[in-house]
């Protein structure tokens, strides 16, 4: 690592000279049709991923029930012969256990994936990890109370799949790729946080609302003394397994019914760099998922071009985009005040639906809903959803913004639609 640092030269400044705001930046990647794609696959695996760990301790403690294995009974031990310590019939050592056996098969199974990668194919590979996810998490099925080998061995099985997660990185790089060739930019960094940042808003919800419904669901408390053993009802139970296992088994399922639509095939993607390379020299190129020569943005090749003015368009949908190109044609403003009604009717909806649920916390904290098993979802769904509702409120309110200078300042569309358009004649193989 030492000696990557001191020989390993930073890479060369891409085009941009500045770094664009957040809200163009964000609405740059929601563009990106292969990110939209699978988009919502990595929603489901964070739900998921959420859901399981939430529910982990739940589903040991109460479902597998360690403390109800015949080896940790007296009199039936005896029988038996075999009797576990205080210790091994905790829930703690075989959580412990559980999460040996799954590290385990994780770093054992890396290199197999990364053969299947080679062999297969990388888009294969990426796909049959995400499949064998899925069919290994519903064998939890199989897990009884007091079988505390058997939750071992499946926790093993699951660590089995888990291995191939560096396959999507690679899947990222595509991404990144394709990105670079429609926009002359590398926005590695870009990408990198919204597959970590945007599903872990949806990762909060799915953690507090299993937690929120439990207690409504008839979960009995732990004892004052301190120990978290105390029988729960039967529905009770179920609630922890559907939670734990049937949920996520159908979100990764889905997860991989929509990952298997992503675009981008192995094929494409040597094309796309090839692309890169090309716009590279100020040379248009063949995009693959259009089937169109593409043509870099001509502010990327016109010097002393403000790239201020691109970003601010960057705020607007494509859809919206083309209300500006007909006012354009028609010299006209009722496009660009059609989509400035739009995005402030959904500005105030937002804003309206966060001070809903942000007075319906108030309330139920005032009325002591949190203390009541029944009720204390309530106030817990409600302040993580009036958190998301103003966040999104703040994005859309920055785009008002920029409609609105628009409006004042129609130079800046004129100046833009003045320019050659980034997309040429169809591409004619020879």
């Amino acid at each position: 690592m030492y000696g990557a640092v001191l020989k390993l030269r930073e890479a060369p400044p891409g085009r941009a000279k500045f770094s664009p705001p957040i809200t163009p930046s964000i609405m740059a990647t929601l563009r990106n049709k292969p990110f939209m794609r699978i988009l919502p696959a990595w929603v489901l695996d964070v739900t998921t991923t959420a859901m399981v760990t939430t529910m982990l301790p739940f589903y040991v403690e109460y479902v597998v029930a360690p403390r109800s294995a015949a080896e940790c009974d007296r009199k039936c031990c005896a029988v038996l012969g075999k009797c576990y310590s205080d210790a091994m019939c905790s829930t703690e050592f075989w959580m412990a256990m559980g999460w040996v056996s799954l590290m385990t098969a994780y770093i054992l199974s890396k290199p197999l994936w990364l053969a299947a990668a080679k062999v297969l194919g990388k888009r294969k590979a990426w796909l049959g990890f995400n499949l064998l996810t899925a069919v290994t998490h519903c064998l939890f099925v199989f897990a009884t109370e007091g079988d505390t080998a058997r939750a071992v061995v499946l926790a093993f099985v699951n660590g089995l799949p888990m291995g191939g997660d560096f396959l999507t990185q690679s899947i990222v790089a595509d991404i990144t790729d394709y990105d670079e060739f429609r926009t002359g930019l590398r926005n590695e960094g870009r990408f990198t946080i919204f597959q970590i940042f945007i599903p872990k808003l949806v990762g909060i919800p799915s953690q507090i609302l299993p937690l929120a419904l439990l207690s409504a669901w008839g979960f009995v408390s732990p004892c004052p003394n301190g120990d978290p053993y105390h029988p729960q009802p039967r529905h009770t139970k179920r609630f922890i397994q559907v939670v734990f296992f049937v949920i996520p088994t159908i979100c990764s399922f889905a997860s991989y019914l929509i990952k298997r639509g992503f675009p981008i095939t192995e094929a494409m993607g040597e094309l796309i760099r090839e692309g890169c390379t090309k716009h590279a020299q100020n040379l248009p190129a063949y995009d693959p998922l259009r089937g169109t020569v593409h043509i870099l943005p001509w502010y990327l090749t016109e010097p002393g071009i403000l790239e201020s003015a691109v970003w601010k368009l960057d705020v607007f949908t494509l859809k919206q985009l083309e209300l500006f190109q007909a006012d354009a044609e028609r010299c006209s403003f009722a496009g660009r005040v059609s989509v400035e009604q739009s995005i402030l009717w959904r500005f105030r909806r937002l804003l309206g639906l966060g001070v809903v649920l942000l007075l319906t916390t108030l309330v139920s904290l005032s009325l002591g809903w949190i203390a009541h098993p029944t009720t204390s979802w309530v106030p817990s769904c409600s302040v993580v959803f009036c958190v998301m509702s103003f966040v999104a409120a703040a994005f859309h309110h920055s785009r008002l913004v920029t409609a609105r200078e628009l409006l004042e300042a129609p130079d800046t569309w004129d100046t833009v639609t003045s320019q050659p358009p980034m997309e040429a004649t169809p591409w004619n193989p020879p």
